[in-house]
């Protein structure tokens, strides 16, 4: 076929010139007009007089995916979800933006060394035969050239970072005031007013529901959802059996562990703990190793059983599902549907999981998950639904809307009681707490808190103690909380001690760096945003 075609090369190429010419003169002669409206449709926004498309925008979008798996290592449970990934893709394209305008340029050298680096393991390491297969694996379909352009454009946006972040000083008085911040103390003392308290007897008709629900209807969107299956498989300490062969085994290849050094500023070992002194800790360590990779090996093989039921419907994957976790004797539980803010019982880190679940497709299997409490979990995404306005037809929007109403209207009960006390205290000489214990209420007294700290029993945030650090003792004040309100009152203070400063400060100037880094970073890309205009965004591709 190849003699043939060299045979007949030029025949062939004024073939193909001849249908690119045709194909030129429909595009922008007598079908410019489709071609131009083809391409009108195809944009979503611009930055001042730049034109951004769908491809611009799947373009940057990429660039994302490509700094999170390779700069930040993130596994592909914890991929941000598809509305996330188009907010950081506009943050690119206006981060690139502003830097092609500061005259931010990056070499083809910058960027050969870079991918030595972070792929090769250092400068002067890099492997053509293996490169093109390890593009693939980070980035798809992806060109070389398309992924080295991603990689130009990220050190392009460190630079600009980088040179941002150099301005920052941190003085000694920055230093005093973050300490003293992190570290003050106040206790509180504080009388809640629960909104259900004011819910009791309270009625609604239809009509009101009616108007509330189509005034206030995007209030009653549902979220993105996603129905899992999920099977965990915990790790069991107690079943694991160790031999002293195998403590002395692990005593012997990782002896430097156990090193004493009779000068803390000396890199010379001198003795090591005996093998009897730190047995038991050895026996600690490699039973909780032991029993976390046989938690591992038994949900693997549920892991691997699944693979035979890819491409399967849906009903079929979930039964499967249930059925191979009941061989192994692995329990399997339900969620039913689950938005990012709900919480999955019994499981610590819900977010995370239907975070990355969201990310996925029906009928995924996920990779095993390592939970905190020394488990492993994998599961099935059953269904998905999107974010949808319900109708108030639907099966039980009307109470919703209903419970919605009673709600809002014993929050506002709840308030002006609270208000009602904190006016009444207020007259009194008496401190906040023997005052409202005349008038009949019990303050609640909490330990000491930092700004950091949330009232834990009524579940009131930390966002809402630290803004009570601002008033001064006895001067009490009505803030909201998840159930209703509460009337707090500062009763004491405890100053930070500056003394302990400085066994701290490199932290603390690493802390304050970060953040005034953070915001000069953030009214830089606020500049570059003032002019942005996004569109309908349409689907990402």
């Amino acid at each position: 076929m190849l003699h043939i075609f060299r045979k007949r090369q030029r025949p062939i190429l004024w073939v193909i010139l001849v249908v690119i010419i045709v194909t030129f003169v429909w595009f922008y002669g007598r079908g410019g007009k489709v071609f131009s409206q083809s391409r009108q449709a195809e944009q979503v926004g611009q930055i001042g007089t730049k034109i951004i498309n769908q491809e611009d925008l799947n373009y940057a979008i990429r660039g994302v995916m490509i700094y999170l798996k390779l700069f930040l290592k993130y596994p592909p449970e914890l991929m941000p979800n598809a509305e996330i990934l188009k907010q950081e893709g506009w943050r690119r394209i206006i981060e690139l933006n502003q830097a092609k305008k500061d005259g931010i340029t990056v070499s083809k050298e910058e960027v050969r060394h870079a991918i030595e680096k972070i792929i090769f393991g250092g400068v002067g390491n890099f492997n053509p035969e293996v490169y093109e297969g390890i593009v693939h694996k980070i980035g798809g379909a992806m060109t070389p050239r398309e992924f080295e352009d991603h990689i130009r454009e990220e050190l392009m946006i460190e630079k600009v970072k980088r040179y941002l972040s150099s301005s920052v000083i941190i003085t000694d008085d920055d230093l005093k005031q973050a300490y003293d911040i992190d570290n003050t103390l106040i206790k509180l003392a504080y009388i809640p007013f629960y909104y259900k308290n004011y819910a009791k007897g309270q009625t609604v008709v239809s009509n009101e529901i009616e108007e509330f629900f189509y005034t206030n209807q995007e209030d009653f969107r549902v979220p993105q959802q996603v129905n899992l299956a999920y099977a965990v498989v915990k790790a069991s300490p107690d079943k694991v059996v160790l031999e002293d062969e195998e403590l002395q085994e692990y005593y012997d290849e990782n002896k430097d562990q156990f090193a004493i050094t009779n000068d803390v500023d000396s890199s010379e070992v001198s003795e090591f703990k005996s093998f009897e002194k730190v047995k038991s800790d050895i026996k600690k360590e490699l039973t909780k190793q032991r029993a976390l990779e046989a938690a591992y090996d038994k949900l693997e093989q549920l892991y691997f059983k699944m693979g035979d039921s890819l491409g399967n419907n849906l009903d079929k994957m979930t039964k499967e599902f249930h059925a191979n976790a009941k061989k192994l004797n692995i329990p399997v539980v339900e969620t039913g549907w689950v938005a990012l803010e709900d919480q999955i019982s019994g499981l610590s880190n819900s977010y995370e999981i239907i975070r990355s679940a969201l990310s996925a497709k029906e009928g995924n299997v996920s990779d095993l998950i390592q939970l905190p409490d020394d488990c492993y979990l994998i599961y099935l995404v059953k269904d998905k639904r999107e974010t949808y306005l319900p109708e108030l037809t639907d099966k039980g929007v009307k109470e919703l809307v209903k419970n919605e109403i009673i709600k809002r209207r014993s929050l506002t009960m709840a308030r002006q009681a609270a208000e009602q006390l904190r006016q009444t205290l207020s007259k009194s000489k008496k401190s906040f707490v023997k005052a409202a214990e005349s008038l009949g209420y019990k303050s609640e007294v909490t330990v000491p808190l930092d700004r950091n700290s949330g009232i834990q029993k009524i579940g009131c945030p930390a966002e809402i103690v630290s803004k009570l650090f601002a008033f001064p003792v006895n001067v009490s004040v009505v803030v909201p909380f998840a159930s209703g309100y509460i009337l707090a009152c500062p009763i004491e203070y405890y100053e930070a001690d500056n003394t302990l400063m400085y066994a701290e400060e490199s932290k603390l100037k690493e802390k304050l760096f970060r953040q005034e880094a953070g915001m000069l970073i953030n009214s830089w890309l606020m500049q570059g945003a003032k002019k942005l205009k996004v569109k309908d965004t349409g689907q990402q591709q």
